[in-house]
């Protein structure tokens, strides 16, 4: 499989479903496949609706889908400036060496920076060392300083529980 066959071009909404197959492949190639609750109405509502959520990438190769990186902007308060953050970026077995991977960031960094992105950022769960060693073999460096935080389910409701009424500051219950 040459690089030439493999073309890159932005998702569109038909492609929600492909999307979400990549994303549980992923899923499931890092074992928290149990963990994907989403499902292609979601990425069509959110990739292809308003407000617009996120943007992706597809890799293809005679129609049938390779890849994606699926990302969205976010904004360093400290750097001043807009940034890409990459929530996911998978490529299928049958393409993995081809260097389609190194291709989807090149190319998500170049549209980002398009739209006025200074910088990237992504996050890789601590046990996977392919895509560790890949994301430094292709010039990124960890974040020695940043640990990510989460609220989700039950903790995130707690959490808006804890802001209380915006005029009165009394807490909800």
């Amino acid at each position: 499989m040459s690089k030439s066959e493999i073309r890159i071009r932005p998702a569109n909404a038909e492609d929600a479903e492909n999307i979400h197959a990549m994303v549980f492949a992923l899923a499931e190639s890092t074992g928290m496949a149990g963990m994907v609750r989403s499902s292609p109405d979601d990425f069509r509502r959110y990739g292809f609706g308003e407000p617009k959520c996120f943007e992706c990438l597809i890799a293809e190769q005679d129609g049938h889908p390779l890849g994606l990186c699926l990302y969205f902007f976010s904004f360093s308060s400290w750097f001043g400036k807009r940034g890409v953050y990459v929530q996911d970026i998978y490529v299928d077995s049958a393409a993995r060496g081809t260097g389609l991977g190194k291709r989807l960031l090149a190319e998500t960094a170049r549209r980002a920076a398009e739209k006025g992105a200074a910088f990237m950022r992504l996050a890789v769960d601590k046990d996977n060392h392919k895509a560790r060693a890949f994301y430094e073999h292709v010039g990124m460096v960890q974040a020695d300083h940043d640990i990510i935080y989460k609220a989700w389910d039950e903790d995130f409701l707690a959490l808006q529980k804890l802001a209380g009424d915006p005029v009165t500051g009394e807490k909800k219950s």
